[in-house]
């Protein structure tokens, strides 16, 4: 995919198996304000326990839907070390919030338990998720209400994912 002006955001693994679950990586890739980067913690969290996943997230970095980074400025490690800390997150998730706090980068996560740390260790932290993305998604036109609700179907009856309405049709959101 050619360069474009839309911004980096991080994600982590929980979002992103959701979009490799139902094999639609395109999706986050044709995201109208954001590039999805991948930290390498992420990365290693995607593992052969789900071949198919793993073969669809290489051919992602492959083809350039998602964008690999290393966490290695020192900021970066010194946020990791602190959400670690508070063993409350995992290395994925602790990795990729510490690249997104520190690159001012929104962070893409579905995780309950982590959204509430964050706000409260880095209040200034722009946080999306699944439901977030894919509204996105309707709202640029690249993907429709049923097109998103048969994925949100999938989630539900094949990959144990729930969000917690019936519909992304407005009036049921």
């Amino acid at each position: 995919m050619a360069e474009d002006d839309r911004t980096p955001a991080l994600i982590d693994t929980s979002v992103l198996l959701n979009f490799l679950a139902v094999d639609r990586v395109d999706l986050l890739a044709r995201h109208p304000r954001h590039r999805f980067v991948v930290t390498d913690h992420v990365q290693g969290e995607i593992t052969d326990r789900r071949p198919e996943r793993l073969a669809r997230f290489e051919a992602a970095i492959r083809d350039g839907l998602l964008l690999p980074t290393s966490v290695n400025d020192p900021r970066e490690l010194e946020a990791f070390v602190l959400l670690q800390r508070t063993n409350q997150l995992g290395e994925g998730e602790s990795a990729a919030a510490a690249a997104a706090v520190v690159r001012r980068a929104p962070l893409a996560t579905d995780d309950r338990r982590a959204k509430k740390l964050l706000a409260r260790v880095f209040p200034d932290l722009a946080v999306l998720d699944t439901a977030s993305i894919v509204r996105d998604l309707i709202a640029a036109q690249v993907l429709s209400i049923e097109e998103a609700d048969a994925i949100k179907t999938e989630w539900e009856t094949r990959h144990r994912f729930k969000l917690p309405f019936r519909s992304f049709a407005p009036d049921d959101l």
